[in-house]
């Protein structure tokens, strides 16, 4: 999957426009779009991921970012790996790509 994604028309789009990339990080029985993310970010890309602030049923676009042992994320609801409160605010409007 990913390297059909990273080869096609839309993601070399992305990679042109300056565009960011929305994906999720997957739980272990969903679709691993984690190298299409880490390809993302070696690019250039701005990558964002939903985050699910306590005590909110709603999610923000943050931006995700590695750090020496892998993406910086901590656990949030259902077990679902997210950016820390402090990564910053990804409007969606900057977004040309939602996976």
């Amino acid at each position: 999957m990913a390297r059909h994604f990273l080869a096609s028309p839309l993601f070399q789009g992305l990679l042109r426009q300056g565009k960011a990339l929305m994906g999720y990080l997957p739980l272990p029985d969903e679709a691993d779009v984690e190298p299409i993310l880490e390809a993302a970010v070696l690019r250039g890309l701005r990558v964002a991921v939903p985050r699910v602030e306590p005590g909110s049923p709603s999610m923000t676009a943050r931006a995700l970012s590695r750090g020496p042992e892998g993406w910086r994320v901590e656990k949030g609801p259902f077990g679902v790996r997210q950016p820390p409160p402090e990564a910053a605010a990804v409007p969606l409007e900057e977004m040309g790509v939602i996976l």
